[in-house]
């Protein structure tokens, strides 16, 4: 389950980037957003559950927010444009890129 929560955030980042695309100074509102729709997509999967949502976005919250600075960090080291929606298709599949 984590791993699919986890492309799922990495795909959510690329859409909050595009929609902010060329406006400096947004880094905490493009947080606040990945950081929302995750808690919802959170609270949706758990609701199938026993109950215990709210607990369970407190649990994994700080997990969550590590994996969105991380995956942003790397990203903006690689520089944009490095890695397409091909090459991220092409390296889920186990190839290497063309």
């Amino acid at each position: 389950m984590w791993l699919s929560y986890a492309l799922m955030i990495l795909k959510l980042i690329g859409v909050v980037e595009e929609v902010y695309t060329g406006i400096k100074g947004k880094g905490s509102v493009k947080k606040a957003s990945v950081m929302a729709v995750a808690q919802e997509v959170a609270t949706d999967m758990t609701a199938v559950s026993t109950g215990g949502q709210k607990d369970t976005w407190e649990a994994i919250v700080p997990m969550v927010s590590a994996f969105v600075d991380s995956a942003v960090s790397i990203t903006n080291a690689i520089a944009p444009g490095t890695v397409t929606d091909e090459a991220f298709e092409r390296s889920k599949a186990g190839l290497m890129p063309e």
